[in-house]
């Protein structure tokens, strides 16, 4: 059967086992097979010669199966066709389907779909007219190409008009064809609209006054100097409405190089004029307030150059802002020529993480704490980092200088300590105790002049930086929280030093108590109770003193429990005196260290000095009452305060 009559069936697409099969399946039954692989290719296959059956992919190269169909249909040269589709492409199926296509295979990915494909042939070619030997003689392959050329051509040009037409019109800018003498020869909708007439309307009106009801042209005027120069020209006209415009002009030359007309794109640009003032403006304020900025600020971007920074960095290097843009951090920074080890802004960079640091900055001569922040861009991908670099000098002296002091503190208290442990048969109590006051007067007098110098620098500090400096402000928090804890060992050492004369007076125990818990608070993971009575009979005691006490054994009681735990305040009448007892239910007392828990320089907590109980035993004393403590291991601690209902 292969020969001149032999049914012809091409294939047009990029599926090699599609081709493949369809191949096969003709060549097993003796058709004559050709294939294509772009548009071009088929198109030019099908002018210039006559198939049966032509198979087009919807995945034809560059996706121009539509396309094709369409030049055939619209040039009368579509053979009987099959389409293969995807899932998914059911607008091309249709399309196709208008188009005069009337087989269709939808493919699938276990390839079912090609069990369709002999059948499908063999059906068209039976119900297809076929094409007359004579025909296939006569009619010359040169002539088919000629008027299928010619209709698909005039058919492309009628398109290419209506789809130019089509998106001129949907543009939102203003599109115009301006003749030689500015007279409208053209215009999209969107001048229609502007101008409020029709498109024909516009048709002969000058550009100048349609647009910007201007008499005369604008000085300046693009469209002129396209035409003079024959050049595309571009400017920024306001019009007498006060409304800012970008026009464009693009000469049109004819075959002779002359100037036939000027198409000109008119966009308003009224809103991105006021924009671009009110962003200037932001700018300039953001660069005011960001050179305001006492702190050093840079932003970095990941190649480690500076893209800018404030006036406060660049005055400490004695440079211009501008100077500094464009060189490497680390250069600049570190002198080095290649990053730093343990670099802030890389590892800010690669775990996209905020970076804290402290350290000494031989270049500026000063202690810097450096907070590195990541730069995101709107995809979540790091750009760049933001860096603060803060003094800290100041801070840091004054860290050393209460080191300083409470290591020279805490030396002296341990040598008298190991004195008077190594001796303890050569001193009575009474001397003892004269000794302890002489060594406690002379700690707190050295101690009081270098703690107010330390505080007068945290208060000016405390001035200076911002509250929104959460990292130095948790610096100056510590210092002034071991100041106020150094403050109260001082005053402690010199009451014991020089104890005052209670004035004594009548007291409500259930206020005093009361007073001493809302001004010193335990720790939120201790749980109080209290049991005093306000039907209880007055104490005769000093409120000050007395307060002490109850306070430093709450401290005692709270210390004992870092875990939490319970905290009970009972008080008792008992003949002419309150019981008022403060236990706790943290690890209990030794034994060994019950007896002289009272003495001065004896704890049993490390880093303590061992002077609070001594005092709190002293203050009661000399209020007329008594303390006691009873403990078990483990279990519990209980102090018990006598206090004197009368005089």
């Amino acid at each position: 059967m292969n020969g001149s009559n032999s049914p012809r069936i091409l294939y047009l697409g990029k599926d090699e086992s599609l081709s493949s099969y369809i191949k096969e399946e003709t060549a097993r039954k003796e058709y004559l097979f050709e294939s294509a692989k772009n548009r071009d290719e088929g198109l030019s296959t099908i002018i210039g010669n006559v198939f049966d059956i032509v198979a087009v992919d919807h995945d034809l190269e560059n996706e121009e199966s539509l396309n094709l169909i369409e030049d055939l249909a619209f040039g009368g040269i579509l053979p009987p066709t099959i389409y293969f589709a995807r899932k998914g492409t059911e607008s091309a199926i249709a399309r196709v389907l208008e188009l005069g296509v009337e087989n269709y295979i939808v493919k699938d990915r276990k390839r079912k779909y090609l069990e369709l494909v002999p059948a499908l042939i063999d059906n068209i070619l039976k119900r297809g007219k076929p094409v007359k030997e004579e025909t296939r003689s006569t009619t010359k392959p040169a002539d088919i190409k000629k008027e299928g050329v010619s209709r698909i051509e005039k058919e492309r040009e009628s398109r290419a008009e209506k789809e130019k037409t089509a998106i001129l019109d949907s543009l939102s800018e203003m599109v115009m064809f301006i003749g030689k003498d500015m007279n409208v020869i053209w215009a999209n909708n969107a001048v229609a609209e502007f101008a409020k007439i029709t498109q024909r309307e516009l048709v002969g009106h000058r550009c100048y006054h349609v647009i910007l009801n201007n008499l005369d042209p604008c000085v300046g005027c693009p469209i002129v100097e396209a035409q003079k120069t024959r050049k595309s020209k571009e400017a920024e006209i306001i019009s007498e409405d006060g409304k800012a415009w970008f026009v464009r002009a693009y000469p049109v030359l004819d075959d002779n190089g002359e100037v036939e007309g000027v198409v000109e794109v008119k966009t308003d640009i009224t809103a991105q004029k006021e924009w671009e003032g009110m962003l200037k403006q932001a700018s300039g304020e953001w660069r005011t307030t960001f050179d305001s900025i006492t702190d050093m600020v840079a932003i970095i971007g990941k190649d480690y150059k500076f893209i800018k920074v404030n006036m406060a960095l660049a005055d400490s290097f004695n440079m211009k802002p501008k100077e500094i843009v464009g060189k490497k951090c680390y250069e600049l920074l570190q002198g080095h020529d290649a990053p730093c080890q343990d670099c802030p802004h890389e590892e800010a960079i690669l775990n996209g993480k905020g970076v804290q640091i402290d350290k000494y900055d031989d270049r500026v001569k000063a202690y810097l704490h450096i907070s590195v922040s990541p730069i995101f861009d709107d995809g979540g991908v790091v750009m760049g980092s933001a860096i603060i670099f803060k003094d800290i000098t100041q801070q840091k002296e004054a860290e050393e200088r209460l080191n300083q002091y409470s290591k020279h503190f805490k030396q002296m208290v341990g040598g008298l300590t190991k004195e008077l442990k190594e001796a303890p048969g050569l001193l009575v109590d009474k001397t003892r105790n004269t000794v302890l006051r002489q060594f406690a007067r002379g700690v707190g007098n050295e101690l009081r002049g270098p703690l107010e110098i330390i505080s007068e620098k945290v208060f000016s500090l405390k001035k200076k930086i911002s509250k929104d400096d959460e990292a130095a402000q948790k610096v100056l928090e510590v210092i002034t929280s071991e100041i106020k804890k150094t403050e109260q060992i001082m005053l402690l050492l010199l009451y014991f030093a020089r104890p005052k004369t209670p004035d004594k007076k009548e007291v409500e125990v259930h206020k005093l108590v009361q007073r001493v818990l809302e001004k010193y608070p335990p720790s939120g993971n201790v749980k109080v109770i209290t049991d005093v009575s306000d039907k209880l009979p007055r104490v005769f005691v000093d409120p000050l003193q007395t307060g002490q006490v109850i306070n430093n054994l709450i401290i005692n009681a709270d210390q004992s429990m870092p875990n939490g735990g319970e905290l009970k305040i009972i008080a008792k009448s008992n003949d002419n005196a309150i019981l008022l007892s403060i236990s706790d239910n943290g690890p209990g007392i030794p034994k060994k260290d019950l007896k002289k828990l009272f003495d001065p320089l004896s704890t049993t907590r490390a880093g303590k000095m061992g002077i609070g109980l001594a005092i709190s035993k002293n203050l009661i004393e000399s209020n007329g009452g008594s303390i006691s403590v009873s403990s078990k291991e483990g279990e519990y601690s209980t102090f018990t305060i006598v206090l004197p209902t009368k005089e």
